[in-house]
């Protein structure tokens, strides 16, 4: 099954592949990309705990300066509840600053 976006090329959709190619998709979009671990400090007075996957030996700086609108982070943890998340895309324009740990 394919669909269209606005008036761009088709693209594929998931109910098109097998859950083999699928995951093998996901890993794809990593590339060369390690997790790193670091801590987000929030404006709303929350911490969180998560992981973002950047190419090896950038700067956080530089890897920030590519980013649009928010940051993706992957096995987030608030350090206040403890509540998990396996996936989450926080807004840049609420975060205070990022801790490398």
């Amino acid at each position: 099954m394919t669909g269209t976006i606005g008036n761009r090329a088709s693209v594929a959709l998931d109910g098109d592949r097998d859950s083999t190619q699928r995951a093998s998709a996901a890993t794809g979009l990593r590339g060369n990309r390690v997790a790193r671990t670091h801590r987000f400090f929030l404006t709303d007075g929350r911490v969180l705990r998560g992981e973002i996957h950047r190419v090896p030996n950038t700067r956080l700086a530089d890897y920030l300066s590519t980013l649009k609108v928010v940051i993706s982070v992957t096995n987030a943890e608030c350090e206040g509840t403890g509540e998990s998340f396996p996936y989450i895309a926080i807004l840049l324009s609420s975060i205070l600053f990022i801790q490398e740990t």
